[in-house]
């Protein structure tokens, strides 16, 4: 089954910290793991839109139904490389369709991004 090769993947949060001197500074904090699938598009449309520089690479981010993902939310996974790739939201959760015989799982759109934030666990 497809749910046998889903990964860890990480919610990511944005939260306000003390920096120390009195003031505050935002961070990404990594919270919870979830299953699901992070797919990188590799249609050729995509392919040369990333090139060009005019979007960033795109994911399909699978997942099931008692996630409350949505959009704009930061998500992150370790890709085989060891190193931790973060992914926004394009669009919200949608359920498969019925044809396809998954009805439990959902799916949404992301964009791989370059935290514009420092990085905690």
């Amino acid at each position: 089954m497809l749910q046998d090769y889903w990964i860890d993947l990480y919610f990511v949060e944005k939260v306000r910290q003390s920096d120390g001197t009195g003031g505050f500074e935002f961070v990404y904090q990594i919270g919870d793991t979830f299953r699901g699938g992070a797919v990188k598009s590799s249609s050729q449309e995509q392919i040369v839109a990333s090139v060009r520089g005019n979007v960033g690479e795109q994911y399909t981010v699978t997942t099931n139904d008692n996630n409350a993902l949505s959009v704009n939310d930061v998500i992150m996974f370790i890709n085989p490389d060891n190193e931790r790739v973060f992914l926004r939201l394009n669009s919200n959760l949608t359920y498969t369709p019925d044809n396809s015989g998954q009805s439990e799982w959902k799916y949404a759109t992301a964009t791989k991004i370059e935290p514009d934030l420092r990085v905690v666990n």
